[in-house]
């Protein structure tokens, strides 16, 4: 409060702009944005802003945040903060599948959780005089009554510590979340000399892999495939950013994008690998279970598209007509995805016996079926290539999720290391261990 005193008049409205800074957020950024990042910056500087400029006596703001209903939610604040994070791993253990209408009702949960455990237990907690070491102990007892009968509960669940289970698990946890090393380094590119590269040690690259985040997990399968051909690759690939002209979840997709295909329209003639979630964008299926329109698609003049499928299959159109004019394109449909992680789901599995995630080829047919037949015809309107590892994955109706016990993804649709030596293979299939 003393702040105030060396505060600027001009500045006592930084509290709004707090305010603004932690709000702003949920409209401004989508699942495409990586993170943690340097978009986590706008809540964290506008949380400072608030403390620091916040006082109730001099911020209109600050007599918002003092309002009665305010001054409860900030104490179950932390009670809330402490019982989300359990409930979220409870329903993600139950199997239960992640949407909206489940992340509102955990979030409800949590603040009913966290007001219980404000009234019941922190505040007669806080009341209770050290003197008094009768009612401590008992508070004691019950915590460790509870511990144990959970303990005793996961005891008994099957997939308890058998022998072999150790390094089964162990090796389990290194296929969550691996990725190459390069992962995080290859995003965003749009030039010959920033490109990650892939294959052999060569100058001029042979092909071109261009795709969202499911390209840039497959780039063990293509610097294997490279190195077996004797030819060199480069990989140009961004979250969510479907390789397409004039069109992308954010407007600096629909930039790099255009910078790539100015490249490829000046580059020899090569094979272009077009990999992407087409759906994601053309239905904006997004991450959040198969409901379309979560995902906006921005065009290149900077407007946002009232419909995405017809304006998303136009620039397709247009964009392999621009590159089979001077390359050979490959198009890879839509892998299949899963509503939970692979490789977590399988240490569940092995642990407590949970059970697996299931795709039908039936369900991915549902969720693909509009995207990929509206994809397949313009594909062969211009002579491309399609390539298709669903079918062989999902080949007996459910979709296959392991390989020799290894999952084939990383997480829930990007694949991992078994999945990249499926890839590999697949393109050695289609296309041949020599050029």
């Amino acid at each position: 409060k003393m702040l105030y005193i060396y505060v600027p008049e001009r500045l006592r409205g930084a509290s709004f702009l707090g305010a603004v800074f932690i709000v702003a957020p949920i409209f401004l950024f989508n699942s495409s944005y990586l993170y943690p990042s340097w978009v986590a910056l706008f809540p964290v500087v506008g949380t400072i802003l608030i403390l620091m400029f916040g006082d109730e006596k001099h911020s209109l703001t600050g007599k918002a945040f003092a309002i009665k209903p305010m001054v409860y939610l900030g104490k179950i604040s932390y009670g809330t903060y402490l019982w989300h994070w359990p409930l979220i791993v409870a329903v993600i253990y139950s199997g239960t599948r992640m949407n909206d209408e489940i992340r509102v009702m955990i979030m409800l949960a949590s603040f009913v959780m966290g007001s219980l455990s404000y009234h019941l237990v922190e505040t007669p907690f806080r009341k209770t005089s050290v003197k008094k070491k009768n009612k401590l102990f008992l508070y004691f007892f019950v915590q460790l009554g509870v511990l144990l009968a959970v303990a005793w509960y996961l005891w008994q669940q099957p997939g308890r510590a058998d022998e072999g289970e150790g390094p089964r698990v162990a090796v389990l946890k290194t296929q969550v979340d691996a990725n190459h090393d390069g992962w995080n380094d290859c995003w965003g590119h749009t030039t010959p000399e920033t490109f990650c590269r892939m294959g052999a040690d060569k100058e001029a690259p042979d092909f071109f892999l261009w795709g969202d985040s499911m390209a840039n997990s497959s780039f063990w399968a293509f610097d294997e495939y490279g190195r077996a051909r004797d030819e060199a690759g480069f990989l140009a690939t961004s979250p969510g950013c479907s390789p397409i002209d004039g069109g992308g979840p954010t407007e600096k997709c629909v930039e790099s994008n255009a910078a790539i295909l100015d490249y490829l329209d000046q580059a020899e003639p090569m094979d272009v690998f077009l990999m992407s979630r087409w759906s994601y964008l053309a239905l904006g299926l997004g991450h959040f279970g198969d409901v379309p329109g979560q995902v906006p698609m921005f065009l290149e003049d900077g407007s946002v598209a009232p419909d995405n499928f017809p304006a998303f299959m136009e620039r397709l159109d247009k964009s392999l007509a621009r590159l089979s004019a001077r390359h050979n394109v490959y198009l890879f449909m839509t892998m299949p995805k899963f509503d939970t992680s692979v490789p977590r789901a399988m240490l569940r599995n092995v642990r407590f016996g949970a059970q697996l995630p299931v795709q039908t080829l039936a369900e991915y047919e549902a969720r693909e079926a509009e995207t990929n037949a509206a994809v397949t015809e313009i594909a062969e309107t211009y002579g491309v290539t399609i390539l298709e590892p669903h079918k062989i994955l999902c080949e007996t109706g459910t979709c296959i999720i392991e390989m020799d016990g290894l999952p084939l993804y990383m997480d829930q649709v990007h694949l991992g290391p078994r999945g990249n030596d499926f890839l590999r293979d697949y393109l050695f299939d289609q296309l041949g261990r020599t050029p």
